[in-house]
């Protein structure tokens, strides 16, 4: 019966690592690694909040017109592609390089404008940068239910790449 029990115990075990597995997964890996190079925003960071916005549809589009991956919109897309000079060409929101460099670099803008305070730049990149400065953001439900999601997707994503590091 001892057995029986540890086989049970590892089966259980098994599924519970294919379902952390195929729930997190780590698509776009070496290219989020080329971008945490680049932006200084972590990798955990980067996977939460595209696990969040889009749950990694490349096609993704929300009623308010947010595109892709990281559900940038365009207009936000214009303005930091501008003003970090990511490109010399047109970039496609739907592609899943720009979209993913453009979301974090703005991202990264937010780490800077908040002073790291992840709070803040959550809700900013969600709600926007004037509700965060009246604090409206607290009043929406979806924006404080976003915050929270993204925090602990990136404790998931940690773990989950302490573990990919450890077998890779």
């Amino acid at each position: 019966s001892s057995m029986k029990k540890t086989l049970f115990g590892g089966i259980i075990l098994i599924i519970l690592v294919l379902i952390f597995i195929f729930l997190f997964p780590l698509k776009y890996m070496e290219y989020i690694e080329e971008v945490e190079e680049i932006t200084g925003v972590e990798r955990e960071v980067i996977f939460a909040l595209i696990k969040t916005e889009s749950g990694f549809r490349e096609r993704a589009l929300s009623k308010k017109g947010a595109r892709g991956l990281m559900q940038v919109m365009p207009e936000t897309a214009e303005w930091i592609t501008k003003k970090e000079k990511l490109f010399e060409r047109d970039f496609d929101l739907y592609n899943y390089r720009d979209n993913i460099l453009i979301g974090t670099t703005y991202f990264a803008y937010l780490k800077n404008k908040y002073n790291g305070d992840r709070v803040n730049m959550l809700a900013a990149y969600n709600a926007g940068t004037g509700r965060v400065k009246t604090g409206k953001w607290r009043k929406f439900k979806e924006t404080i239910n976003y915050v929270n999601k993204v925090r602990v997707y990136r404790v998931v994503y940690k773990l989950r790449l302490a573990v990919y590091e450890k077998f890779r």
